[in-house]
């Protein structure tokens, strides 16, 4: 099998897609790049590939043929574009940008060069959400009627003076909804189907010391007919994301993520015959113990109910299972599970309750392009 040379522009969550690339067959880790040359020598000191500060002088590298932007939100247009104009395949950490013009130029560039568009979107992968969306797709719960989408997370002052940059409209482009809740949309729009109108408020009601809201509620209509909820705080230690579906015919199902950082399980799931799934799910959860990213642990540590313990990051991470599927998708000629217009997606729909809550109005969707 041909391996794909690979580099990766960003180094903080970076680090995770440079681990992956570094072990999947169908990759080879080419390049490192990062402004800041201390962060720049630290992660490179585990593979010494090439290492670059700046994203122009990567681009001269002719091996490259794949590049992860990991860098904050509103970077990623420029650096994306300017890496498929000179022929690369390109995948975005999440959100995909935090304008919805900025993806419609990355989409349009991604078919215009022929190259090679994702997002990342690893909590797609988990096995308990695929279950969730396969069960929805083949009918188990007849025609879907509601949706809550959940997320309880816990921030403190000293996150946001760790990463100065986090915390601000300008190099952020928001708070708990485009930065922590993004996942949770992209899931909730992935096993529901798209939305039709929102109806949102969001605040800042607890960290003073940042721009952004920390707190979002909203009334979601999808365009099935199906209604739905949102909510999601960054202001409780209560720590557990979940997308939760009920049916027609009485059927509920739930993916969750208990705690921050934990794979995901299903919680919730009633579907005649399937009954079983749930115990099965929990108790898989609880043995294995496995983990995306272990939740810091900061002055006041979060709290959560099932005896879960982070045991061992899960192998290979849920960062390696996408960006396999994106190297695969290349090298195969076909397209990611999460491609542009995927991603672009729940980016929308972020947009829209940003929309909604600062004019007080219900948003109808799409928006414009």
């Amino acid at each position: 099998m041909r391996r794909l040379g690979a580099a990766v522009v960003g180094l903080g969550v970076g680090r995770a897609h440079a681990e992956a690339y570094a072990s999947l067959p169908e990759s080879s880790l080419v390049a490192l790049c990062d402004p800041d040359p201390a962060r720049l020598q630290a992660a490179n000191a585990s593979y010494g590939v090439a290492a670059y500060a700046d994203v122009a002088d990567l681009l001269r590298d002719e091996r490259v043929e794949v590049i992860s932007v990991a860098t904050p939100h509103p970077s990623h247009a420029a650096i994306a574009i300017a890496a498929m104009e000179s022929g690369r395949h390109v995948i975005v950490e999440k959100p995909m940008t935090v304008d919805l013009a900025e993806a419609d130029r990355m989409v349009a560039c991604a078919r215009r060069t022929g190259r090679t568009l994702g997002v990342i979107f690893q909590r797609r992968f988990w096995p308990a959400s695929f279950r969730v969306q396969r069960a929805i797709a083949e009918g188990k719960l007849g025609a879907v009627v509601s949706a809550e989408c959940e997320l309880t997370w816990w921030r403190t002052e000293s996150y946001y003076r760790r990463d100065p940059w986090r915390g601000r409209w300008d190099t952020e482009g928001g708070g708990v909804l485009c930065n922590q809740g993004i996942h949770a949309l992209d899931l909730l729009q992935w096993v529901v189907g798209e939305v039709d109108t929102v109806w949102a408020r969001w605040a800042n009601l607890s960290h003073p010391y940042i721009e952004v809201e920390d707190n979002a509620v909203a009334a979601v209509v999808f365009r099935s007919g199906a209604l739905g909820v949102i909510r999601m705080s960054t202001s409780s230690r209560y720590s557990r994301t979940r997308v939760t579906v009920h049916g027609a015919n009485g059927a509920s199902v739930s993916v969750i993520e208990e705690p921050e950082g934990a794979v995901g399980y299903n919680d919730l799931w009633t579907i005649p015959g399937e009954e079983q799934v749930r115990e099965q799910s929990l108790r898989e959860h609880l043995d294995r113990g496995e983990y995306i990213y272990r939740a810091p642990v900061w002055e006041d540590p979060p709290t959560w109910y099932t005896g879960y313990r982070y045991q061992g990051a899960a192998s290979p991470s849920y960062h390696a299972v996408q960006l396999q599927d994106f190297l695969q998708s290349i090298l195969e000629g076909r397209e990611p599970l999460v491609n542009g217009e995927e991603g672009r997606k729940s980016l929308e729909l972020m947009v829209a309750l940003y929309r909604s809550g600062r004019t007080g109005a219900a948003v109808p969707l799409p928006l414009e392009r």
